[in-house]
């Protein structure tokens, strides 16, 4: 019997051109925000940083439909893990334009923080972006 020996890689897919330094998790939202703020359907990004709360990268975790995004936790936490990360903050639009999350949206954030905590990493904050505006559930005290 043979048996496969695999490796599993962090690929860089692109990079995102951004001019201002993030060295703090509030100064992420300008650079999410530049990025989603005309989508016509959900997304959902994830940024992976170190102990510091510098951003190692950034990891589209979904692109969905008008009012929803299939998120798999396993898929954040791969990303997560394989980048190193201390810290993880996760974003998602609203192409509503409604700001505020929704039932799922705090299902999917408590699944996150679950599994984010089992592995020693911190899930930040989880952040809804709409046009210029943005909700956060960590401001919000629900992290």
């Amino acid at each position: 019997m043979k048996i496969d020996v695999v490796g599993i890689r962090l690929v860089k897919e692109r990079e995102i051109d951004y001019d201002k330094p993030i060295k703090k998790p509030i100064d992420t939202v300008n650079f999410v925000l530049e990025e989603m703020q005309d989508l016509d359907r959900e997304m959902c990004m994830t940024l992976n940083l170190d102990a510091n709360n510098c951003v190692l990268n950034a990891h589209i975790v979904s692109v969905g439909g008008l009012d929803s995004s299939i998120v798999d936790v396993k898929s954040v936490m791969k990303s997560a893990l394989l980048s190193n990360a201390c810290g993880i903050i996760m974003y998602h639009n609203h192409p509503s334009g409604n700001i505020h999350p929704s039932q799922p949206d705090k299902i999917l954030t408590e699944h996150i923080r679950k599994a984010a905590d089992t592995m020693n990493i911190r899930l930040i904050d989880h952040v809804i972006v709409c046009e210029s505006q943005f909700y956060s559930f960590a401001d919000e005290g629900l992290l």
